[in-house]
């Protein structure tokens, strides 16, 4: 079986390979050979009767004529079945020949049949009288030989009905010559005449008894190859399920995640080793238990555990992390997969867990999420200690410019109010700065707010620019401003933080232009 399935033969290919025209043929050639050693010892035992009844010399003869040509037909078929098998091309032409084979040795069969009525033509025949003879010998030779072609009809139907139109035209000669030839009287001829009849019946009920016989036992054959071909193709398939359920059992076995096979109410039927290994349960103790009694933790999810429950009564695979407890007690974090198996009716038979270990992943996830949120809460402290120093350092910085515009209010020398000048520009500008730290801690904080009003776009960009022309003029840089027409002379928003911008953009590209 292995063997047709490796060649891509089977009883269905057989079949029709075996009733094909050139598979009929073949047959033919096969039989026809395989049957020469039985129609040669037949006539061996014809010949030496007829040399004890006639004479050694037309034994002889009728030997040689009938034997040489059969000789002739099986040669030549051994050697057309040897082309049929490796050249289909040939067919046509060994039929046609296999025709005038057939003929030939049909000859030889009538004329070493009629041995009686011919041996008169030979001197010192040792035969007594001829009008004594009878032609039944030589009719019960032909209804032989008749019926052996017939047998060959559904094979070679041509080269079968060459055989059979020498056999029949071979009797009717005889009976023909028998009467007024021999001077047989009327009354026997018409009666062998009827008996022919009837021999010509019951040959032409033969073939065709014959030929429904073929026909039936074609279709059986058919059937039984069906039956076959089906037969085979259900053991490819279950030899390829047990090829497959061999290796998913070999993978399990040696997996290192657990795996469980558990029956139609939940409770244990097989487990890997890995099994023992994450939960300290060995197969014994674990197998006809449920999972649960086994694992579950006091701790457990309830919501979990509903979602288990909830996909086994829906008969869905499911996939969750469940807190278990191993046998010693240690917490481990399982994620396990279960998937349902179903019988030819739908009903679930058997389900296939496969859990893996996740705990040190947890742990991990664990950790990471406690750092996440130390980091989040040293941020969120530096972020208000920045506020709060920010809120405080301001309070005194608006007492040093209150106290130094009042100052520049009084009467001062040049010197007086140069120093004034410089001690209001100084705390303007650490007072800008204290607010940008503010701002940067606001934003940190995620609580950055913008000051909205209207505003001269002209004029911001003016001080903006103005306050960065010295840096430019020290690098020999030329710093212009031009503004479009259509900008208009008024916008709402936060003047400061769009300074703030424009002094960043424009102070790199100072810094970086050569």
């Amino acid at each position: 079986m292995n063997e047709q399935r490796m060649s891509g033969d089977g009883p269905l290919t057989n079949h029709y390979r075996r009733y094909s025209s050139a598979g009929l043929l073949e047959r033919y050639c096969k039989g026809r050979v395989n049957g020469l050693l039985a129609r040669t010892l037949f006539s061996v035992a014809v010949c030496v009767t007829l040399a004890f009844l006639i004479s050694p010399t037309v034994a002889l003869l009728s030997f040689l004529v009938a034997t040489l040509p059969d000789l002739i037909d099986c040669l030549y078929l051994s050697r057309a079945r040897r082309k049929l098998r490796h050249d289909a091309a040939t067919e046509r032409q060994v039929r046609y020949v296999s025709v005038g084979t057939a003929l030939l040795h049909a000859l030889g069969i009538a004329i070493g049949a009629t041995a009686p009525i011919w041996s008169f033509l030979i001197p010192y025949s040792g035969v007594d009288s001829f009008y004594q003879y009878d032609q039944l010998f030589s009719i019960g030779l032909l209804t032989s030989a008749a019926l052996n072609a017939g047998l060959m009809f559904p094979l070679n139907r041509f080269a079968a009905v060459g055989r059979l139109a020498v056999f029949l035209v071979t009797p009717i000669l005889v009976i023909v010559l028998r009467g007024p030839v021999l001077g047989a009287s009327a009354d026997d001829t018409k009666l062998h005449l009827l008996a022919l009849c009837i021999f010509f019946g019951s040959l032409l009920w033969l073939l065709s008894f014959a030929t429904r016989n073929f026909h039936r036992t074609r279709s059986s054959l058919l059937a039984q190859a069906l039956q076959r071909q089906e037969l085979e193709t259900a053991y490819q398939r279950l030899y390829a399920q047990q090829l497959e359920t061999q290796r998913l059992a070999l993978v399990a076995r040696h997996a290192n995640d657990s795996v469980i096979l558990m029956d139609s109410v939940g409770n244990i039927k097989w487990v890997n080793d890995a099994f023992t290994k994450i939960t300290g349960w060995s197969a014994e103790e674990a197998i006809g238990r449920n999972p649960g009694e086994l694992l579950n933790h006091p701790d457990t999810d309830p919501a979990t555990i509903q979602v288990i429950e909830e996909a086994r009564a829906r008969k869905a695979p499911f996939r969750v992390q469940v807190l278990n407890r191993r046998k010693d007690g240690k917490n481990i974090w399982l994620e396990t997969n279960q998937v349902p198996m179903f019988d030819d009716n739908g009903e679930v038979t058997t389900y296939l867990a496969v859990e893996r270990d996740i705990t040190e992943a947890k742990e991990y996830a664990a950790t990471l999420e406690q750092a996440r949120r130390a980091a989040e809460d040293g941020a969120r402290a530096k972020s208000e200690f920045l506020a709060t120093m920010s809120h405080e350092i301001r309070t005194p910085m608006n007492g040093v410019i209150g106290m130094a515009q009042l100052l520049e209010d009084t009467e001062l020398d040049a010197d007086q109010k140069l120093y004034a000048d410089t001690i209001l520009s100084s705390a303007r500008t650490l007072l800008d700065l204290i607010n940008d730290v503010l701002d940067l801690s606001k934003l940190n904080a995620g609580e950055v707010s913008l000051d909205v009003e209207d505003f001269n776009p002209r004029q911001c960009f003016e001080n903006t620019i103005r306050l960065l022309q010295p840096q430019a003029d020290a690098k020999s840089l030329d710093l212009v401003f031009s503004c479009d027409r259509s900008v208009p002379e008024v916008l709402n928003g936060d003047d400061r933080k769009l300074g703030q911008i424009l002094t960043n953009l424009v102070g790199n590209a100072i810094k970086f232009t050569e």
